[in-house]
């Protein structure tokens, strides 16, 4: 046939054509003879621009240059999904974290909580006849059984009741502690069954702060010992640190208030810094010496709370309703 009859011509071949197969050569031969020739590998191939494939998009468009990125388009991709899918869990979380009617906090009482968990003693119960209230202290992590709405709660001999209410109003009853909720409003922590000291008994805390500076081996702070003076220290505390002084002379580093606490509570903690001169530290013999006597103390003026602290050795006493009377009762 002429080369316009033949289909083939004007085409690209990668190979050259295949050597015809003899039908009635043995299998294998016929395999050997259909296998194209092998081109023997040049160390030094021709200069020149490559081959073209037949059926393949040439390098530079558009389908080549994304083939050129690899996997970043899609990397990319997935970390915008990721990003969204942060942003809802985040959004969700906030708002079923917040009432969804008024966009405030849900819970509320977070430090109040925190306070009553640190100061109370255990078997204290927060009255808080509000609903609302009293499940947001539930929610901001409030002991169960701590929080009731019985507005007839009475204290016994598990600890005390203390109320919580909305507002800096306490009605009756003695402030105890404030703090500020997550709207901005006050909460305010009352104890309707608290005893304040007498005249006599005012007069014997100052008289045993008075006696507790006079000891020369006793050292104190500016602040500290003026709250001694005034009256303003937990007698329970003030028994302790007499006992202490009397033993082996200390050194006051403060009196630290807890935070929320109304301004001019006697004050349930001391830092001590020293005893017989030497600084209280992690591995002393005065460190030892201390504790060997905090342990041995009765349980009334046994402090709820004893730790080595950046300044001395911390000893806290847990609020009570009537600290003078239960020290009288112990017959101190």
């Amino acid at each position: 046939m002429g080369q316009a009859d033949d289909p083939g011509r004007g085409r690209h071949s990668a190979s050259p054509a295949p050597p015809p197969v003899d039908p009635h050569a043995p299998p294998g031969e016929a395999a050997h003879a259909a296998a194209p020739a092998e081109t023997p590998a040049t160390s030094n191939p021709p200069p020149g621009p490559p081959a073209a494939v037949p059926g393949r998009h040439r390098a530079g468009g558009p389908l080549s240059r994304f083939r050129a990125l690899g996997r970043w388009p899609v990397v990319a991709l997935g970390i915008v999904a990721f990003a969204l899918v942060v942003v809802v869990v985040v959004m969700t979380t906030s708002t079923s974290g917040r009432d969804r009617s008024t966009g405030t906090a849900a819970t509320s009482g977070d430090d109040l909580v925190a306070w009553a968990s640190a100061q109370l003693p255990v078997g204290a119960t927060l009255s808080a006849t509000d609903p609302t209230l009293a499940t947001e202290l539930e929610q901001s992590g409030a002991e169960t059984g701590m929080v009731t709405t019985d507005a007839s709660a009475a204290p016994g001999a598990d600890g005390p009741v203390l109320q919580v209410v909305r507002g800096a109003d306490p009605g009756d009853g003695t402030v105890v502690a404030r703090f500020t909720d997550a709207t901005g409003g006050a909460l305010t922590v009352v104890d309707p069954a608290a005893v304040p000291p007498d005249a006599a008994e005012l007069d014997r805390r100052r008289q045993l702060g008075a006696a507790l500076l006079a000891n020369p081996m006793t050292a104190a702070p500016a602040g500290a010992a003026q709250r001694l003076r005034d009256g303003e220290v937990d007698p329970r505390l003030l028994m302790l640190l007499a006992g202490m002084a009397a033993r082996f002379g200390i050194q006051l580093a403060d009196l630290p208030a807890a935070a929320g606490e109304e301004a001019g509570a006697p004050a349930r903690a001391a830092v001590v810094a020293a005893v017989h001169g030497d600084p209280v530290a992690e591995g002393t013999a005065q460190l030892a010496e201390l504790r060997i006597y905090l342990a041995a103390q009765l349980d009334i003026f046994s402090p709820d709370e004893v730790e080595l602290v950046e300044g001395g050795l911390l000893v806290r006493f847990r609020y009570i309703t009537d600290p003078d009377g239960a020290v009288t009762a112990s017959g101190g």
